[in-house]
């Protein structure tokens, strides 16, 4: 199974290690990106896997994010609950069509490029299609993965650092 999140952001990928005090492997909490404050606004994963606001520390120019529990057959679902979390947050573009989300986010300077939907709703060309199961009628719109944000895997562990999500993010939702 292909994860649909290195996909869609830039992904990294690491090992789990042994934890030096005791028997068994660490477990990842917490991970810091240099950034600058022109990446913001930002939306970073949490310890319960859900997008929360943050910004870039102005003293040492990082953003951090958190790990949560996710394996890889269950990112799909896990996209149904970012795609909520995305909802709730102001500063996410909308729209009622892929089409006008592609417009919307060209017309804010940035070239659509991946979509993420339940069903091909339409014929797209020049986007990447994945799909993963969102409610009909909405879907994701995003620009390129280093514009987008930063994914991190370790074993069953994620954690997600979304930039600039004014900018490269869109959400769809159809009227009824």
């Amino acid at each position: 199974m292909i994860s649909i999140l290195s996909r869609i952001l830039v992904a990294t990928r690491h090992r789990l290690r042994a934890a030096h005090t005791q028997a068994g492997f660490a477990t990842p909490t917490l991970q810091e990106v240099p950034l600058s404050p022109k990446e913001e606004p930002l939306l970073a994963s949490n310890t319960q896997g859900r997008l929360v606001e943050t910004r870039v520390s102005t003293r040492r120019l990082v953003a951090r994010f958190g790990f949560f529990t996710c394996p890889l057959d269950q990112e799909p679902s896990y996209l149904v609950q970012a795609y909520d979390d995305l909802l709730s947050c102001p500063l996410v573009p909308r729209a009622t069509s892929v089409d006008e989300a592609c417009k919307l986010l060209g017309s804010r300077g940035t070239e659509p490029q991946h979509v993420v939907a339940p069903s091909k709703m339409g014929t797209w060309e020049r986007l990447h299609y994945h799909e993963a199961p969102l409610r009909e009628g909405t879907a994701l719109v995003l620009t390129t993965p280093p514009l987008v944000g930063h994914y991190t895997r370790i074993g069953d562990y994620v954690g997600i650092l979304l930039l600039n999500v004014d900018l490269t993010i869109c959400l769809v939702e159809a009227g009824p």
